[in-house]
């Protein structure tokens, strides 16, 4: 009992003894079990209090990211589905697991964290800034790629405090301007070439018409360009590539064709190598190429 009211813990049918209560910041009361706090979480195991002594101790968070916290430190219990969770109260609770090391909800989030940005793409930089916040190194590679459109100022200000790590950012942005510039400058070289057509010859400007057509689909600005290239995945610039192919057809020496898959082929080689966002000031690459400009 506390007071005259009983306190229950906040898992339905839960048979365990409650003998510690803690309180939410908006005063309400939950029952927690101390073998469960030994077992899930360093800090909380010091703190709480035996029933009897008719004190609560307050657990920074509203009652439902005290509720989802104290439901993960049971056996056999799944943490809630956090993808299910509105933004404000998933970033609660994965600020509340670090802040009280309970192990199971910490890492059902940082696993979560590390997807997130694939659902909720506005998430990406505040995914970033939490696993360089709480150290998860694999998380932050993970999320980097999908904060590349990001202003750099925005970026600077997320990461106040973190300077080698927005050092890393920078130097890990840059790579995919690279990529940027490769995929929407036109292969150096002659484009047209002779064929041998009946008795004459004839010049085949195929891969020129396909170039041009890519203008039109490519993306204008630099910022929409690493948009597209967000989570390190070709796909979007893969379908620009490939839905102009048609116009290569008439090629009878598949020179222009092999043309297009040697550009596509580099462009996909260049993401491919741009490598994690910790290890971005340990890689210089220097792949340039002599290239005209869109």
């Amino acid at each position: 009992m506390y007071g005259d009211e009983p306190v229950k813990c906040p898992v339905l049918d839960c048979k365990i003894a409650v003998d510690v209560v803690f309180r939410s910041d908006d005063h309400i009361l939950f029952g927690a079990h101390r073998p469960n706090l030994e077992m899930y979480s360093e800090i909380l195991k010091e703190e709480g209090f035996d029933v009897g002594s008719q004190k609560a101790h307050l657990i920074y968070g509203d009652a439902s990211t005290v509720r989802l916290l104290l439901e993960g430190m049971h056996k056999f219990r799944r943490v809630t589905s956090l993808a299910d969770l509105p933004s404000d109260r998933f970033w609660a609770l994965a600020d509340a697991a670090e802040r009280y090391s309970v192990y199971t909800v910490m890492a059902a989030c940082s696993e979560h964290i590390s997807l997130r940005p694939l659902r909720h793409p506005d998430d990406a930089l505040k995914c970033l800034v939490f696993a360089v916040k709480y150290g998860y190194v694999g998380v932050a590679d993970s999320v980097a790629s999908s904060t590349i459109h990001c202003d750099m100022s925005t970026v600077k200000k997320a990461l106040r405090g973190y300077d080698s790590w927005f050092n890393l950012w920078v130097a890990y942005r840059e790579k995919f301007i690279d990529l940027a510039s490769e995929i929407t400058t036109i292969p150096s070289g002659n484009h047209a070439h002779l064929e041998y057509v009946g008795p004459h010859n004839e010049i085949c400007t195929r891969f020129e018409t396909y170039c041009n057509a890519l203008r039109l689909s490519l993306p204008t600005t630099l910022k929409e360009s690493l948009r597209m290239l967000g989570h390190a995945r070709f796909d979007q610039f893969q379908r620009i590539f490939d839905a102009h192919t048609s116009v290569l057809s008439g090629c009878l020496s598949g020179e222009c064709e092999e043309k297009r898959r040697a550009w596509n082929k580099r462009c996909v080689r260049k993401l491919e190598r741009i490598g994690a966002l910790h290890s971005a000031g340990d890689q210089s690459e220097n792949d340039s190429s002599t290239m005209e400009p869109w």
